[in-house]
C-alpha cells in the first residue's frame, strides 16, 4: 500500500533530519499534513471500511510517533 510506504519514508526523512536540525516544536506536523492531503482515507472511495480504519490508525500512530520522538 502506498500510504504505509509513504509513512515509513516520512519517518526515515525525519530521523535523518534530526541529525542536522535536531527536534523542534511541531516536529513532523508538516509531513503529517502532507500525508493527510495526499492520502486522506476518508475521501478514498476505492477502499473498504476496514482498510480505511487501518489507514487512519496508521496516520494517527505516525502523528503520535512524531509527538513522542526523542531521537533515540
Amino acid at each position: 500500500m502506498k500510504i504505509y510506504t509513504a509513512i515509513e519514508h516520512a519517518k526515515q526523512k525525519l530521523v535523518k533530519e534530526t541529525k542536522t536540525k535536531g527536534i523542534y516544536e511541531n516536529f513532523g506536523q508538516k509531513e503529517y499534513r502532507d500525508l493527510m492531503d495526499k492520502y486522506d482515507p476518508m475521501y478514498n472511495q476505492t477502499i473498504d471500511v476496514m482498510e480505511r480504519n487501518r489507514q487512519l490508525a496508521a496516520l494517527d500512530e505516525f502523528s503520535r510517533w512524531c509527538a513522542t520522538y526523542t531521537g533515540y
